[in-house]
């Protein structure tokens, strides 16, 4: 994969793309963080995380950051830069990311886009244009009362399915937040649009067989268990809302539910596998079906 990849982006570069952005894809688990950090290394460049609770700082047991060792031998971005209260919206990330790719760049490095978050990645890539989302308090009351009824997720996702197939793609039904803020832009006829593209990127995205990624994936979450990730979530459950935007993600909302006496410590770990392998096979469909999958060089 290294020799294949390392060729590649040889080829690339020397073809002199103007703004070159190096973007690795792939599901959760394939080993993107290991690659981009070779890669860095041999083409000098830094990274910049697609990750949207990476981003976040205490939460580091159960979103895959990068090692002390990889950040020693790679210049890593947006890791660990926000509370976990504080709401990172797509529109947010992309001026992040773009301001950090810019620094890159004057540098005279590469910069390396790596992550799991495929909205994040097609907002950068393809330059989503977002419209200001104007308050529509009593809408998304309404949604939020919805989606807390019985089989009230499910309806709302079938919604979004409907009306855009493409986001229902990238957004569970158990991700409340992104699936009403969806719903609301949709329904207010506020979706993003393309525009016109800032980078040169090249797309490479790392193959995998399913069951063997499964498999890892259930291997790293037993061994985030056994590295604290129980301590790190009780910790969490102390000192922020319950809610807060970076204990959403896989790991933490499954614990918690334990924490607080509403499921079992088993049930909940075995939540994080399944909820996991599911949020990899929705990646597999989007690299499959997105509007870049013709993009993808595959490694």
């Amino acid at each position: 994969m290294k020799s294949k990849a390392t060729q590649i982006v040889s080829d690339w570069l020397r073809s002199n793309p103007r703004k070159p952005l190096l973007v690795i894809l792939g599901p959760t688990a394939s080993g993107k963080t290991a690659l981009g950090v070779k890669l860095a290394r041999k083409f000098d460049g830094e990274i910049i995380s697609a990750d949207s609770r990476q981003i976040y700082t205490e939460v580091d047991k159960a979103t895959a950051k990068p090692t002390t060792a990889e950040m020693r031998k790679a210049q890593h971005h947006l890791v660990s830069v926000f509370s976990p209260t504080k709401t990172i919206t797509v529109a947010a990330y992309r001026k992040l990311a773009e301001k950090k790719i810019r620094e890159i760049l004057k540098r005279g490095k590469l910069p390396i886009l790596t992550g799991s978050h495929t909205l994040l990645i097609s907002a950068l890539v393809e330059n989503y244009q977002f419209p200001k989302l104007k308050e529509m308090k009593s809408q998304r009351e309404e949604l939020e009362k919805e989606y807390a009824k019985t089989g009230g997720k499910m309806k709302l996702w079938k919604r979004l399915q409907k009306l855009n197939p493409e986001a229902a793609k990238k957004i569970s039904a158990n991700n409340g937040f992104h699936l009403i803020r969806a719903l609301e832009r949709i329904e207010a006829g506020m979706q993003p649009t393309k525009g016109k593209r800032k980078y040169s990127a090249l797309l490479l995205g790392i193959s995998t067989e399913r069951e063997k990624l499964y498999e890892k994936i259930n291997q790293r979450v037993d061994k985030m268990l056994r590295s604290g990730l129980l301590k790190e979530v009780k910790a969490l459950k102390d000192r922020y809302p319950r809610h807060s935007p970076a204990l959403r993600g896989h790991g933490y909302r499954e614990l918690l539910d334990y924490l607080y006496g509403e499921k079992t410590l088993e049930i909940a770990v075995e939540e994080i596998k399944r909820d996991t392998r599911n949020y990899a096979k929705r990646q597999l469909t989007w690299l499959r079906n997105s509007s870049l999958s013709k993009e993808i060089q595959w490694i």
